[in-house]
């Protein structure tokens, strides 16, 4: 009889995902031990992981071929030793999509028709109708998408029913739909410059490391609104800061930070005209559900010798 196929689980599941694994195939051996010092010693054996590979961990693991991990961002796990390896790395690519549209559009029709300042008015028991005049409509506005993934396909597709006008950036720049012009990553220039709303959703490589500073805010309209929802470490967060206070650009919005939780007394926290979430734009209530049926997909594949769904690409970084 074929030796099963050694799974190591180190996330925290419900015992309703635990249970979908465990009845997606028995070819495969389930051990459960999310507190991860008591897993060790499973992993001299693992041969699949279901968590996060940190590089202590990876040398541990002789017999390992594939990894599962909870996040779009693989960076943090992408060190030499990984990347020389034949073990595949999955990412939870797709998972995001919805939810972080959700946050653009809900963010961007916020400062838009100035909904964050009725609200502090509210608070204060104020009401007047002065800012009407400040506020505006994102219909008619050119919406830039830098990183035309899954994420910023679907933030595409909202854009122009929302009745913007869509331009982005693609590695190899296809049609997508919903995209009125698709540039290249060296064409940043051209869609920081027509663009009234832009928005990071690039994963982190040595390419777009910083690729938002001094220069680019330059090349951005004085009315221009910056997102970032891709990597933290892809902006300047000085660069921004100073934008935002010499008017540079009209407004930013972050949900991610080089540093997280952000220090409180990082300069962005004050910065003229800027509003922060603390990176919630992917977790939501049913993550794990989510991503358990991402797993299920990837396990069936494997042991069906089939590609994986969510693989990382170790030469492109994601």
């Amino acid at each position: 009889m074929k030796t099963p196929h050694q799974l190591l689980i180190t996330y925290t599941l419900t015992s309703n995902q635990l249970q979908r694994i465990t009845e997606a195939s028995s070819l495969v051996d389930v051990h459960y031990i999310p507190n991860i010092e008591e897993a060790k010693v499973h992993f001299s054996a693992a041969e699949i992981l279901f968590g996060d590979i940190p590089k202590e961990h990876f040398l541990l693991m002789p017999k390992l071929r594939w990894v599962q991990i909870s996040t779009v961002g693989a960076d943090r796990f992408l060190y030499p030793e990984l990347l020389q390896s034949n073990v595949v790395l999955c990412c939870s690519r797709g998972m995001h999509k919805y939810q972080m549209t959700e946050l653009l559009f809900g963010v961007m029709i916020g400062i838009t028709r100035k909904l964050f300042y009725y609200h502090d008015l509210q608070k204060r028991n104020e009401w007047t109708t002065a800012l009407i005049k400040e506020s505006d409509v994102i219909a008619g506005k050119t919406l830039g998408i830098v990183g035309l993934g899954s994420i910023g396909s679907t933030m595409a597709k909202v854009g122009k029913s929302f009745g913007m006008k869509v331009i982005g950036t693609k590695r190899t720049p296809e049609p997508v739909d919903g995209v009125g012009e698709v540039l290249a990553p060296s064409q940043l220039k051209k869609l920081l410059n027509n663009s009234d709303h832009v928005v990071n959703v690039t994963p982190l490589t040595p390419e777009t490391t910083k690729m938002f500073g001094e220069k680019e805010f330059a090349a951005m309209k004085p009315s221009a609104v910056f997102y970032n929802f891709g990597r933290g470490a892809s902006v300047d967060g000085a660069a921004l800061v100073k934008a935002l206070e010499q008017g540079t650009i009209r407004a930013a919005a972050l949900d991610t930070f080089e540093e997280e939780p952000l220090p409180k007394n990082n300069p962005l926290w004050t910065a003229k005209n800027i509003f922060i979430t603390p990176h919630i734009g992917g977790p939501i209530p049913h993550y794990y559900h989510l991503l358990t049926e991402i797993f299920i997909d990837n396990l069936t594949r494997y042991l069906g010798g089939e590609p994986f769904l969510t693989a990382v690409d170790k030469a492109k970084g994601y």
